[in-house]
């Protein structure tokens, strides 16, 4: 995995949807490509079913591989990209009674062009939700020894989020939700704000900042710009190791684990083997 990283990292988005190409053609995978045009702007998805049901009920895994400005970009999103390719190849010879798919989504970031994640609001508008089981959006997932759920707020009985947190628990992973998160977007978004509740970005973390990365993520803009200024400029401990490369020239692969990079990738697997066999 941390191969990949390093092939897509410093590279523009054209050229890592490129080498994600590259990659699928390598292992035999059929592909198909969703062009798009949003604010004169032209950008592509990537998707990929895993298996070939005839079945209009689906389990959709996601990421982005547009970058940054001037980021490496390979915490985010790259880590995601490898990790979404390894568990689509450990899955790819399983039986499933659901269809299985994943999309690699671009221009999630923002620019001066748009605020919103627009790859995957593309993919919503033509596609839809319907026969969606769980979308799984993997966003910041090279360091940490737990995972985040987020957000979760007025949907924590939900029987998919349920299942995510019970596969967890068998493979013996900390985790934790994030209720809110009124800084940050993710690919989540568009499937939420089309009615489907059971959308759900995963975020890999220290257990140990727990609580710090708490009191950041769930804290209003204008309060996390004041906790950045505090770590940036007076060297206090207010933001969390996920985010001090965040959008920024230090997001490079030598700061990412293997080792988390193997947590998320075995959790994919078993919570998309959990959510097949849901009713």
């Amino acid at each position: 995995m941390m191969e990949l990283i390093r092939r897509l990292e410093r590279k523009a988005d054209v050229e890592r949807r490129n080498i994600l190409m590259e990659e699928l053609h390598s292992r035999n995978w059929n592909f198909e490509l969703q062009s798009y045009e949003f604010a004169g702007q032209p950008g592509c998805n990537i998707i990929l079913d895993i298996n070939n049901l005839d079945i209009k009920e689906f389990i959709l895994l996601v990421a982005h591989y547009d970058s940054f400005f001037l980021s490496p970009g390979a915490n985010d999103d790259a880590s995601a990209l490898a990790i979404l390719m390894d568990a689509a190849e450990m899955l790819r010879h399983r039986n499933f009674r659901r269809r299985l798919r994943v999309v690699f989504f671009d221009d999630e970031e923002p620019t001066v062009h748009w605020r919103r994640p627009v790859g995957s609001s593309m993919y919503v508008q033509e596609f839809g939700v319907h026969g969606l089981v769980a979308v799984i959006d993997l966003e910041l997932c090279g360091m940490g020894d737990a995972i985040g759920i987020w957000p979760v707020e007025g949907i924590e009985q939900r029987p998919v989020l349920q299942q995510i947190t019970a596969a967890l628990q068998e493979q013996g992973i900390r985790y934790d939700f994030g209720r809110r998160i009124p800084g940050f977007y993710a690919d989540y978004l568009p499937f939420r704000e089309r009615g489907f509740p059971d959308a759900y970005c995963l975020t890999a973390f220290h257990w140990s900042e727990r609580q710090k990365l708490q009191r950041f993520a769930e804290a209003s803009p204008g309060l996390m710009l004041l906790r950045y200024f505090a770590w940036r400029f007076l060297r206090f401990p207010t933001v969390p190791k996920i985010f001090q490369h965040y959008h920024s020239k230090l997001d490079r692969s030598e700061f990412l684990s293997e080792e988390t990079l193997r947590m998320m990738s075995g959790a994919v697997c078993e919570i998309v083997l959990r959510l097949d066999r849901l009713a």
